[in-house]
């Protein structure tokens, strides 16, 4: 799948739940990265939403060993 396909397919904000199931995490995890701010998010009204960029940042971070 090519990078503009994505473009087309994502908004641009990404829901909790989104989040955790493109980084392959539980629910519980994402929120609580997103509580420890290790993952930028903005609320609107009720919403915490997530930057798909931010979703794009964590997915290429290079392995640490």
């Amino acid at each position: 799948m090519s990078t503009q396909q994505n473009d087309r397919e994502l908004p641009f904000l990404l829901s909790v739940t989104e989040t955790a199931r493109l980084l392959g995490l539980s629910h519980r995890m994402a929120q609580k990265l997103i509580y420890k701010k290790e993952i930028r998010s903005i609320r609107l009204g009720a919403r915490r939403m997530v930057p798909r960029s931010e979703v794009e940042r964590l997915a290429t971070l290079p392995e640490t060993r």
